[in-house]
C-alpha cells in the first residue's frame, strides 16, 4: 500500500462494517472528528454493503474484523490490507471482557476532543509511572538505557 499525506480539504473515504458496536461507533466518530479538525479533511462514510467500486476518494480506511464482518476479508484481500492487527484487537477484547455500558454512556457525553485529551493524559501518567518503577528497580541505568528498557517492556505487551 502506498502512503499518502492528507492535505487540507482533501476528500477521504471511510469504510466500516455494517453492524458497529457502540464502542466501535465511538471510535469511528472520533476518527472522523479528528480528520476533520486536525487535517481539514472532508470525510465521506461508507458501509461495506455499499458499492465500494463507486468510491471516488483516493483514501479508503476499513474498520472491523473478519469475525464480525465477513465481507471484510474479501475487501482486505483485494486492497492488500493486513488484518493481523484486527486479530490482536479481538484477543484483547476477549481478555478485557464485556464493555461497561455505564462507562460507555458517560464517554458518549464527552466531546471527541476531550476524550482524546483525556486519553493522552492517561498515556502520560502510565508512561511516567512505568518510568519511575523502572528507575527504582534499575537506579544504575543511564537515561538512554532506561528509555530502551521502557520501550522493550512496552513492546512485550503488543
Amino acid at each position: 500500500m502506498s502512503s499518502l499525506v492528507l492535505t487540507k480539504g482533501q476528500r477521504v473515504a471511510l469504510v466500516t462494517g455494517d453492524d458497529l458496536a457502540p464502542s466501535s461507533l465511538l471510535a469511528v466518530e472520533d476518527l472522523i472528528a479528528g480528520l476533520q479538525r486536525v487535517c481539514g479533511a472532508v470525510v465521506r462514510w461508507h458501509r461495506l454493503n455499499s458499492d465500494l467500486a463507486a468510491i471516488e476518494e483516493p483514501v479508503c480506511v476499513v474498520f472491523g474484523t473478519p469475525a464480525n464482518n465477513p465481507a471484510l476479508a474479501s475487501v482486505a484481500a483485494s486492497t492488500q490490507i493486513d488484518l493481523s492487527a484486527a486479530e490482536r484487537v479481538e484477543q484483547l477484547k476477549r481478555r478485557l471482557g464485556p464493555v461497561d455500558k455505564a462507562q460507555l454512556r458517560l464517554l458518549l457525553r464527552v466531546s471527541p476532543q476531550q476524550r482524546i485529551l483525556t486519553m493522552l493524559d492517561m498515556q502520560d501518567y502510565l508512561l511516567d509511572t512505568w518510568r519511575q518503577r523502572l528507575r527504582q528497580a534499575h537506579p544504575h541505568l543511564s537515561d538512554l538505557a532506561l528509555c530502551r528498557l521502557l520501550f522493550e517492556r512496552l513492546n512485550q505487551h503488543d
